[in-house]
């Protein structure tokens, strides 16, 4: 079943009949495809409503299926300008039909053109058709149509007939590809009578041809640099389900869902569905980012079948420092206070001003007193943890191979550590000494600066603030 009117002039053999004509442009009863789902092509039906075989399509008990590169049709996506097996299959359980033949085309989707090439290989019984004839609104261009040259017969029983050809996908990413095929399963009395024709057709993608990534960034900052062991956040429309990672260390796939970083998989704290999905995962420790670029991709099971988004080029450096900030929306600083001996500070406050965040402890840091500063990106750490880890042997992991400095209200800040802290996968934190000459103020700018081993400095975003009193 076929698209094209197709006039083979093929000799009869000894014991197999002339060939099948399986597909054809509309004669007798002019049924439109589109509505009969027959074949997928505008002005193109089967044979079987036309003038080679008096049959209802798929009116029989068999069938026929494509497979591509050893998986169902539906399942495969292509890699440009990639060679790959495409197999043909007809089951068929009547004891009536002892002959079977095929035909196939591959096409864009509105069926006007072309897409990729086939080629036979030592199979005897395939030839390439190849037809230039066209249906409004095409126009004439040279379409392939792998086919039987002479009908296999039934071997033993029931055994599925298959027909083996190989496709070329495109040189480049042309999207959606669709894949027709019909399968004849003949009584072999050379009469249009008795005869059953099955279609199939399947739509196949580029590989990566999911929805797009729209955006990798640092958690915390929600800027768009990564570094290695940050916690990051990816968006996009690639995944209808909601879930969280149930223990430490966590996993690098939840439910199918994944995401790589230079093909190396990071460690999912959680993937959410939404109106704009998202989902929250550590970069690996050992991602090399001395090109300044990194490729991500998200993979995920789309109707139990594995596709992936298009690559993704995020920004990548040594350091991505991003301080947390809370409630959503602002940007104030997650910077909490730690009560010193004889002051009248409340350990664990949030240096925000007081009764600023409804459920949360807050009091303005004061000049003088000790904060720290919960963050993320700082870079790498001694000992490295694996991915999704926390440090081993437990205990906080110092910074090392940078210069860490704090900036509060423009003055640099004494900084008394910067540790992978040791309960929480990938969370950084800064302990300081507010500085003398901070302005106070509801509303005081706090910035981390990171120099690395080549002198290039990251910084936090500017616009992140913390509360500051004189006392």
């Amino acid at each position: 079943m076929n698209l094209r009117d197709v006039v083979l002039t093929v000799l009869l053999t000894a014991f197999l009949c002339s060939p099948l004509f399986l597909f054809s442009k509309p004669e007798g009863n002019q049924i439109d495809p589109r509505s009969t789902g027959y074949l997928p092509f505008p002005g193109e039906i089967s044979c079987g409503d036309a003038e080679c075989h008096n049959v209802t399509p798929n009116s029989g008990l068999g069938g026929v299926n494509i497979s591509i590169n050893g998986q169902p049709a539906s399942e495969y996506s292509y890699n440009p300008g990639e060679t790959v097996p495409v197999m043909v299959t007809i089951s068929e359980p009547s004891p009536d039909q002892i002959r079977f033949g095929f035909q196939m085309t591959a096409r864009t989707p509105d069926g006007c053109s072309q897409a990729g090439t086939f080629s036979i290989g030592t199979d005897p019984n395939i030839f390439l058709l190849e037809d230039a004839e066209a249906m409004p609104p095409c126009m004439p261009e040279l379409i392939q149509f792998p086919t039987h040259s002479f009908a296999k017969p039934r071997l033993t029983g029931t055994v599925p007939i298959t027909y083996e050809v190989n496709w070329t996908a495109p040189a480049t990413d042309i999207g959606p590809i669709v894949f027709a095929a019909a399968g004849n399963a003949a009584n072999g009395d050379n009469k249009k009578t008795g005869d059953n024709i099955y279609t199939t057709n399947a739509t196949v993608g580029p590989a990566g041809g999911g929805e797009p990534v729209g955006g990798v960034f640092n958690a915390a900052s929600f800027l768009p640099m990564i570094s290695p062991g940050s916690v990051v956040s990816v968006f996009g429309n690639f995944t209808e389900q909601t879930a969280l990672a149930g223990a430490i260390p966590l996993p690098v796939d939840l439910g199918g869902f994944s995401v790589t970083f230079n093909g190396i998989p990071g460690a999912l704290f959680g993937v959410f569905d939404g109106p704009f999905d998202q989902s929250n995962v550590q970069v690996p420790w050992n991602l090399d980012v001395s090109s300044g670029k990194i490729e991500v991709k998200v993979h995920w099971k789309d109707d139990e079948s594995e596709v992936w988004s298009d690559p993704f080029e995020a920004n990548a450096a040594l350091a991505s420092p991003g301080i947390y900030m809370h409630p959503p929306g602002t940007t104030q600083a997650i910077v909490t206070n730690f009560k010193q001996a004889g002051d009248d500070v409340i350990s664990g406050s949030w240096t925000q001003p007081s009764g600023s965040i409804p459920g949360v402890v807050t009091q303005p840091a004061a000049i003088g007193g000790v904060a720290t500063i919960w963050c993320n990106g700082l870079g790498p750490v001694n000992p490295v943890p694996v991915t999704g880890d926390l440090p081993q042997p437990p205990g906080t992991s110092p910074i090392t191979d940078k210069i860490v400095r704090v900036f509060v209200g423009g003055v640099e800040a004494q900084v008394l550590g910067a540790v992978l802290q040791s309960s929480s996968v990938g969370l950084n934190q800064i302990n300081i000494f507010i500085p003398e000459g901070v302005t106070p103020g509801d509303a005081v700018p706090i910035v981390i600066e990171v120099e690395c081993p080549d002198g290039t400095k990251l910084r936090s975003r500017e616009d992140v603030t913390i509360a500051v009193s004189a006392t």
